[in-house]
């Protein structure tokens, strides 16, 4: 079921369905959220010509209804993706890290604005947490002192889903 849900809003401009399950969750987003020093949230960014050919970002509509109902603050321009690879769900688990290696990049006028945040990356599925750890290297790479916690709504294991962590920062 959790499947076919992530399937048709990743892939079907599911604007309803992630506002229901976000409304679902809140409570929970919420106990994750006050664990943070003055969050911030930001999405993981989308290559711009995967974001081109599907037309929008699913892990920017999810950002932007938890900063919404929690009324956190969010940057949409603090990581961008610089370097286009092969959708992570067409490649291997133990492939992940490696086709991300060094594909996202901080705008760093951006991060100087937020040095006294917990940075909250924002992503729809946690399968390996690749993309959030190294978004996370990056990140720390440029500001060692951020604190950078990782929050998805699902998860191939039952026990990450919905879940906030604090990624990998070992690069």
């Amino acid at each position: 079921m959790a499947k076919r849900f992530i399937k048709y809003s990743k892939y079907n401009s599911g604007y309803l369905a992630f506002e229901f399950l976000i409304l679902k969750e809140l409570s929970r987003i919420n106990g994750y959220l006050k664990r943070t020093q003055s969050p911030l949230l930001t999405p993981v960014p989308m290559h711009w010509l995967r974001l081109f050919n599907r037309g929008y970002n699913q892990t920017e509509i999810i950002t932007s209804l938890i900063a919404k109902e929690t009324k956190i603050e969010c940057s949409y321009d603090l990581i961008f993706k610089s370097k286009a690879t092969k959708s992570q769900t067409k490649v291997r688990k133990n492939v992940r890290q490696t086709n991300i290696k060094d594909s996202f990049k901080v705008n760093l006028r951006e991060l100087s604005k937020y040095i006294e945040k917990d940075i909250v990356v924002i992503d729809d599925v946690r399968t390996t947490a690749s993309s959030l750890n190294e978004i996370a290297g990056t990140i720390k790479e440029h500001s060692p002192k951020s604190r950078v916690h990782g929050l998805t709504l699902f998860s191939p294991n039952p026990k990450f889903s919905n879940k906030m962590f604090i990624p990998n920062r070992n690069r």
